[in-house]
């Protein structure tokens, strides 16, 4: 356009939209040094637009003429210009789209001002010129678009797949490359649900397109959702898929962002896993800490008591519901059978058919298919996690048993030895069935720790009940086996060990006929326990007896022993005695005292009064000469004398002594009682003075000369009369002793047969009636016509007495099943607070 137009110098001037200054973007000149610098000076200048001649055509967009540039107020490079020769200057605008774009400057030496046709053209060049402008400036944005486009989609870590509206991939970028194993000029053009999409998807793929292109609606366009992808090799795997439709000239087309997540799914199912994990170890370990806590509760409760059936029992409810719907302890009796020793059910209805199954179906250890056989003979555990009927009918003895069997609906269990030592006690079943369980190797284990420490509790307690019983055996060697009947005079005794039983002690009492109508009666208490106090013993009873054969003073009786004690004792022991001797006068008794250190004993008289009888002597088997004195009194009808030791009194010492007085006035209370009766409430009175077992052994023995018996009115004969017992321990051994004055007229079968029945009668009105300490028994006795009638009477409430036939091991029950099979005659008054028998006494009594 320069050397068109005979110009020395033109430019073109643009400015950015984001810059209001102008700049040359495009210059020409005619050559010279001078048109140069006038050149660069226009390169280097930058004004705003609407200062200069460019600028001011740019803002009117119309074209300008500029005569005389130096004489033009708004032309800011007019003195580089003069000095290169440019005196003229015009100018247009270069109009677009979107209005004027640029100004071309063209500058001549002096020149006329042009005809409008000129400036016209030039206007319509401009226009020609923004023509080209446009459309070069839209090839650079569409060739920077898809350059952007193209980086950005090599560059995405996601997969980008574009798809048209035919199903069919028009984009794929290289990290879809990566991911699925296609290269991008093999997946364009390929159906995108046979490319990349799992064969069971596809035809949900395609329907969804169809579905889209119907109606413009699809569920899942614009969110994220999991599915999975297809490699080239065929491998599924889960992918995170984003679908974003864009119209495009009517035919839609759909672009997809894809992103692998196999790490994030594995790494989720492994949060998950840990998680599953530590919830199982923390369910583990409170289970654990449940078991722990059951085990340790079992353990003090095992360790609790050593009556070893109680205590299992407690242990098998324990296990009910913790461990176990049922729980069933079996144990090995002497001869080898097993018995049923404790249940616990969910049930308790249900707890006597688990006893009656084990009566009629007893475990054989010689069968294969008996599992609590099978675990007694190899000593090891059976779990069974699932019981399927057919181990029902294995197992069942006939279809009654296979009924039950179905019945209890088991659906779990745990058969484990109860074993210690090497030696198997019994057996632990334990069993679920309502709350649907299954055992496992855990709930094994917890059955197995549960089963040795039971059977260590019942080892400990049978060894236990062994030396009990050793010591209970001896102790009852040195005792009179059965006190003698003395006629008209009531004994009873007492004995309490100190402590758990199982040592022998040294307190001890004997009653023995040293002379024809001549009785001795002594209590004595030696030093210590053990082997050596019962030797002691054993010597001061025999000691006793074969010095009555030829001494008749008490007090030389006690000389004797006291030689024997000095020749053979041992270092520390000694011995207290209080013996007396016992002769008929008339209608009461006389009695010769001697008291060797013992405790003085104490005589009740028929008005109530209380009196201590005997003095203090020196004790046996300390000195030589031993220093008692023979002291003689009587006692009348209805008096009593008590012999005790000195756990009587100090029961609980330290903190509580009972003394001489306070002992007076107890017995002062029990005026009027029978002898047992009698020594039952001091004994009583004496253990509740304070809490806790006695520290020293308790021995009594009361002797009672007999009261003239009171009449019935209806009879003045002594075969007719009315006795009156308090109730509790002590009054069925002193209603035995009641008959005592019938001896002659019955005679020895049938008095033995009417203690036998009486002390049952009495027994039942103190454990079912009621009758207690402090409650009134009444025995009415009749012997006329050749019939004993016996009735016994309580204050209680009253039950229903029902005669059955006791099992073997049964601890109650005999008495009304003794009184059916020996009482002739029988029966119980309509409210049950009466009972009776009666017995046909021979017309030739045997007397005994």
């Amino acid at each position: 356009m320069g050397e068109a137009l005979d110009a020395r110098f033109a430019a073109l001037w643009q400015g950015e939209p984001s810059d209001e200054m102008l700049r040359v973007t495009a210059s020409w000149h005619r050559g010279g040094p001078e048109l140069e610098r006038f050149e660069e000076a226009s390169r280097r200048t930058a004004f705003p637009r609407e200062l200069g001649l460019p600028g001011r055509v740019l803002a009117s967009g119309e074209s300008r003429f500029v005569v005389d540039i130096e004489s033009e107020e708004n032309f800011p490079r007019a003195a580089p210009a003069i000095a290169a020769g440019l005196v003229s200057a015009v100018a247009f605008p270069v109009r677009g789209r979107r209005g004027a774009l640029a100004s071309v400057e063209l500058l001549t030496g002096p020149a006329a001002p042009p005809p409008a046709e000129l400036l016209d053209s030039l206007i319509t060049v401009g226009s020609q010129i923004g023509q080209y402008l446009d459309q070069a400036r839209a090839d650079v944005a569409a060739r920077q678009s898809e350059a952007l486009t193209g980086a950005v989609l090599e560059a995405a870590l996601d997969c980008v797949v574009v798809m048209d509206h035919r199903g069919r991939v028009v984009e794929f970028n290289r990290a879809a490359t990566e991911v699925f194993g296609y290269e991008r000029s093999n997946a364009i053009g390929q159906e995108m649900a046979e490319l990349i999409i799992p064969p069971s998807l596809r035809e949900r793929h395609r329907q969804g397109l169809a579905h889209y292109l119907a109606t413009g609606e699809g569920p899942l366009l614009g969110t994220r959702f999991e599915i999975t992808g297809v490699r080239s090799d065929g491998s599924e795997f889960p992918v995170e898929l984003a679908i974003l439709p864009l119209e495009v000239g009517g035919a839609p087309l759909f672009t997809g962002y894809l992103r692998d997540i196999t790490d994030r799914k594995s790494a989720e199912s492994e949060r998950a896993g840990l998680l599953e994990r530590e919830h199982e170890a923390r369910l583990r370990a409170e289970r654990m800490q449940r078991r722990a806590a059951f085990l340790a509760a079992a353990g003090e409760t095992l360790a609790s008591s050593l009556d070893y059936a109680q205590t299992l029992q407690r242990v098998a409810e324990l296990a009910v519901p913790e461990l176990a719907d049922w729980c069933v302890v079996d144990v090995l009796t002497d001869t080898g059978s097993l018995r049923r020793l404790a249940v616990a059910t969910y049930d308790d209805d249900k707890r006597q058919m688990v006893y009656d199954m084990a009566r009629r179906y007893p475990v054989d250890r010689t069968s294969p298919t008996d599992r609590a056989g099978r675990v007694l003979s190899s000593a090891q555990a059976e779990l069974f996690e699932e019981i399927p009927d057919a181990l029902l009918e294995e197992v069942a003895r006939d279809p009654e048993h296979l009924r039950i069997l179905r019945e209890i609906g088991l659906v779990s269990a745990i058969i484990v030895p109860l074993g210690t030592a090497g030696r198997v006690l019994g057996t632990m079943s334990l069993a679920v069935s309502e709350s649907g369980r299954r055992y496992g190797e855990e709930d094994l284990f917890t059955a197995m720790e549960l089963a040795r420490r039971a059977a260590t509790a019942i080892d400990n307690a049978r060894l236990y009940e062994s030396r009990s019983d050793i010591a209970r055996t001896l102790q009852r060697s040195l005792l009179p086996p059965v006190l003698p009947e003395i006629p008209g005079l009531q004994i009873a005794a007492r004995y309490r060990p100190a402590g758990e039983g199982n040592e022998v002690g040294g307190d001890f009492y004997d009653l023995f006929e040293s002379d024809e109508g001549c009785w001795a009666v002594a209590i004595g208490d030696v030093s210590g326990k053990g082997a050596a106090a019962a030797a002691t013993t054993a010597l001061a009873r025999y000691t006793l007896r074969a010095a009555g054969m030829r001494e008749s003073r008490p007090s030389r009786m006690l000389a004797v022993l006291n030689d024997a004690l000095l020749s053979q004792r041992g270092p520390d022991e000694l011995c207290t005695v209080a013996l007396a001797t016992l002769s008929r006068t008339g209608e009461g008794v006389r009695v010769t005292l001697a008291n060797a250190g013992h405790p003085r004993p104490l005589v009740s008289r028929a008005d109530g009064s209380v009196d201590r009888a005997g003095e203090y002597g020196t004790a046996l088997g300390v000195l030589d000469e031993l220093a008692v004195t023979d002291r003689v009194f009587d006692l009348g009808p209805g008096d009593s004398i008590v012999l005790y030791t000195d756990g009587l009194m100090d029961a609980h010492a330290p903190e509580v002594i009972l003394g001489e007085g306070k002992l007076a006035g107890l017995l002062s209370a029990c005026h009027g009682l029978e002898p047992g009766a009698c020594a039952e409430r001091l004994e009583r009175s004496a253990l509740e003075t304070s809490a806790g077992e006695p520290r020293d052994d308790i021995a009594m023995l009361v002797l009672r000369v007999e009261p003239a018996p009171s009449s019935t009115g209806q009879s003045d004969k002594p075969e007719h009369f009315e006795l009156r017992f308090e109730g509790g321990p002590g009054a069925p051994a002193a209603a035995r002793h009641a008959l005592g004055p019938l001896s002659n007229r019955l005679g020895a079968d049938v008095l033995a047969d009417a203690r036998l029945l009486l002390g049952e009668l009495v027994t039942n009105s103190v454990a079912h009636g009621g009758a207690g300490s402090g409650d009134t028994i009444e025995v009415l006795l009749s012997a006329a016509d050749d019939v004993l009638r016996v009735e016994v009477r309580d204050e209680g409430p009253g039950y229903e007495p029902v005669p059955h036939d006791p099992q073997l091991g049964d601890l109650s029950g005999r008495g009304l099943f003794l009184v059916d099979e020996i009482a002739d005659r029988h029966g119980v008054s309509h409210d049950g607070s009466r009972t009776w028998f009666e017995l046909d006494i021979p017309s030739t009594p045997r007397k005994g």
